[in-house]
């Protein structure tokens, strides 16, 4: 059986939305839009794009998909994501943290998981690095409770 990837306008929840990509300094944004919703962006943005310099993207890998966001460890090294110590990442969590961390992870819509490349962790054992990674480069937010 053949599957079928539909995408739906994250502002409208039209069907038919490709993937956008918006990124200021270091903050990096992905929404599913439509033509329209496409559009309307671009329009909201023009004063600052015709006044911008273009930068040079990221190229499509051979599936068509752009690439995942990276990340940096806190030490400034880049790693495999595979330590799965108690604080991951290097840095050292607090109880309330990590579990902040792991409801935040737990919340997370697929799409953002594989942005980060990163599974939603179980309720018990210790986080991966990468998620911890993924939380402290989001600027540790608050998840829902």
């Amino acid at each position: 059986m053949a599957l079928r990837e539909v995408r739906i306008d994250d502002l409208t929840g039209e069907y038919g939305a490709e993937p956008c990509r918006l990124a200021v300094g270091d903050r990096e944004w992905w929404l599913d839009l439509g033509e329209v919703s496409r559009k309307q962006l671009l329009e909201l943005i023009r004063p600052y794009t015709d006044a911008a310099e273009a930068a040079a993207v990221g190229q499509p890998n051979s599936d068509g998909a752009l690439p995942p966001l990276q990340l940096a460890h806190p030490d400034g090294g880049a790693g495999d994501g595979d330590d799965t110590s108690g604080g991951g990442g290097g840095a050292e969590l607090t109880a309330d943290e990590r579990a902040d961390c792991r409801l935040w992870a737990q919340q997370l819509p697929r799409r953002q998981l594989n942005r980060y490349e990163i599974e939603k962790p179980n309720d018990r054992g210790r986080l991966p690095e990468k998620v911890v990674d993924a939380w402290i480069a989001e600027g540790k937010p608050d998840p829902v409770r």
